[in-house]
């Protein structure tokens, strides 16, 4: 099985448990992670500092940057929607948090 069907897997699983608590055998099995490779990344439509498109790197950054000056760099949460289905919601979300 590769990283990212194993990926996939956590959150597929994560999903169908809901928001139960972590039991102490799961955290047992906690390790540290493979890091995925550029490939890899790309496949899951995750930016790097790797990327070849750095335009977008920069305005990821940005936007991180300007959302915790906003917030006094203070810890906050940040609802991201799209106005339809397919339109960046997911990827803008999963890439502000990376």
């Amino acid at each position: 099985m590769n990283k990212i069907s194993k990926v996939k897997g956590i959150y597929k699983a994560e999903s169908a448990a809901g928001s139960r608590p972590i039991t102490h055998s799961e955290i047992g099995r906690m390790g540290e992670v493979d890091r995925f490779s550029v490939e890899e990344l790309d496949q899951l439509k995750i930016i790097s500092g790797s990327m070849q498109n750095s335009k977008i790197l920069n305005i990821f950054r940005e936007l991180r940057t300007q959302l915790l000056n906003t917030n006094k760099k203070k810890n906050f949460v940040c609802m991201v929607s799209s106005i339809s289905q397919g339109g960046g919601a997911s990827y803008v979300a999963s890439n502000l948090a990376a």
